[in-house]
């Protein structure tokens, strides 16, 4: 899969430990993540799940904003592909040192 590179504060020279400097670690990798400067994170809340046959088949956009979870999926598969990754964004290893907080940020992935 494409997209950015991934890092963690460990493995970035310079990263503050937080998590705030880097984009989440996923994996496998999606192929965009776009991630606002500043690395801004915003409470956890339940995702509103939406179809959409415009989405790539097995696909989803997940945009975590100031007030909303959202998802935005082609189909079954592609909902769960994106719970996986909200899952990941819940794990302590992406809370950022904020337990209950998700990192603002956009991710399109599909197969």
């Amino acid at each position: 899969m494409g997209g950015r590179r991934l890092t963690t504060a460990a493995a970035h020279p310079g990263g503050s430990g937080t998590g705030r400097d880097e984009e989440p670690l996923l994996l496998p990798r999606p192929r965009r993540v776009s991630v606002p400067p500043g690395g801004r994170r915003v409470p956890d809340a339940a995702a509103d799940e939406t179809l959409d046959r415009t989405v790539h088949a097995q696909g989803y956009v997940l945009e975590i904003a100031d007030d909303s979870v959202r998802v935005v999926a082609a189909d079954e598969a592609g909902l769960r592909h994106a719970r996986a990754t909200l899952a990941q964004l819940r794990h302590p290893v992406n809370d950022g040192g904020t337990p209950g907080s998700l990192p603002a940020c956009r991710i399109e992935d599909w197969p």
